[in-house]
């Protein structure tokens, strides 16, 4: 499921979203990101977890666009909040 068509689909829609919302910077980035998928704020750990991977997926990534490598690490995180078991199941 997690690697189906639609819920790429859906990250890349959800991180795209993100990127174009007026946030100042990538911190309330991950923060609007967890409260619309999670319903909840990130703890502090969580936060800097989520801003180290997407600074290391992007480093990670061939050289070429910024903007695409940019969107393209921002997509993969979406998608790790799809892929926990809290979106996953309700409690």
């Amino acid at each position: 499921m997690l690697n189906s068509p639609l819920v790429i689909e859906q990250s890349e829609r959800f991180a795209a979203g993100l990127l174009k919302a007026p946030f100042p910077g990538d911190e309330q980035r991950v923060e609007a990101a967890f409260e619309r998928a999670l319903g909840r704020q990130p703890s502090s750990a969580e936060r800097t977890r989520a801003l180290a991977f997407i600074q290391d997926f992007e480093a990670a990534l061939p050289a070429g666009s910024a903007e695409k490598n940019r969107g393209e690490a921002w997509r993969a995180f979406c998608h790790t909040l799809f892929a926990s078991s809290e979106f996953r199941y309700v409690e």
